[in-house]
């Protein structure tokens, strides 16, 4: 009886359509995302000195500055997305700017990208539950380069491709 049941895997595993066989499947064709890979885009009405901090950092960076749809080649290309919290947006959300644009891209893409709303602003307490469901984080735009990394690297074992 033993034998039957080794011979009957192996015949499942050799038939390729068993469970197992479908799990390692999907699991060989994971990618990881490494620092390289990974693009990362900045949508602000003013470009600052930490982009290119980022650059210098070795980190694969873009700016634009403003969106007009959600199929920018630049937004479906990049990883982490960094919207401003004003002044960008107003075609896509005119009330809410930068929120709206944050819900809209966690709605469109779910986990494929790290959202993160990016402000020089403080933010109104009736907006942090809305802002907290819209982006997977918020920062300052007053924070130090070494901030943004670990917001990034944290971003890049979180993405799933």
């Amino acid at each position: 009886m033993e034998s039957n049941f080794i011979k009957g895997e192996i015949h499942l595993h050799g038939s390729g359509g068993s469970f197992w066989d479908n799990l390692f499947s999907y699991l060989s064709l994971r990618k990881k995302l490494t620092k390289g890979a990974a693009r990362i885009l900045f949508i602000d009405d003013n470009k600052f000195p930490v982009v290119e901090n980022l650059k210098k950092a070795g980190y694969a960076v873009e700016w634009i500055r403003d969106i007009k749809n959600l199929d920018n080649q630049k937004i479906v290309d990049a990883h982490i997305i960094f919207v401003d919290y004003r002044g960008v947006g107003k075609t896509l959300s005119q009330n809410k700017e930068g929120v709206g644009v944050c819900s809209m891209l966690k709605e469109k893409y779910k986990s494929s990208k790290y959202i993160v709303l990016f402000t020089g602003e403080n933010i109104p307490n009736e907006l942090v539950g809305e802002i907290k469901s819209a982006s997977d984080e918020n920062l300052s735009k007053n924070s130090e380069t070494t901030e943004l990394i670990k917001v990034i690297d944290a971003a890049i074992r979180q993405i799933k491709l």
